[in-house]
């Protein structure tokens, strides 16, 4: 899936129509008809402004990111990649456990307070 599909499908998602899309982010109706049809690509601050009212990463939004995670699953993710800093044995057993625990409480109050915005 190319930039154009992602975008018609996260606008429909949203139930928006491209009129009222492009009203939010401040363009014409034809420049996002343009964006959506593949004939033409945002500009970087465009780019943020359409993900930023989609309410999906860039990343995801020109496809670096294939799927979307579950709150489990990026606690497991957060888990595995504070596990691969550890590999090498620089530290103690004892001080991983203490330290993942400590970025686990710090992850969880983090989404816990963004989902509250």
């Amino acid at each position: 899936m190319d930039f154009a599909e992602r975008l018609i499908q996260y606008r429909e998602s949203h139930n928006l129509t491209q009129e009222a899309l492009a009203e939010r982010l401040g363009i014409s109706r034809r420049m996002l008809y343009k964006y959506e049809a593949g004939i033409s690509v945002p500009r970087a601050s465009t780019l943020k402004r359409i993900c930023d009212e989609l309410r999906i990463s860039s990343d995801a939004m020109l496809g670096e990111e294939t799927q979307q995670l579950d709150p489990q699953q990026e606690i497991d993710k957060v888990v595995h990649d504070v596990s691969a800093l550890f590999a090498g044995g620089v530290l103690p057993e004892e001080d991983k456990d203490a330290l993942m625990h400590a970025i686990l409480d710090a992850y969880a109050k983090s989404k816990e307070m963004n989902s509250r915005k």
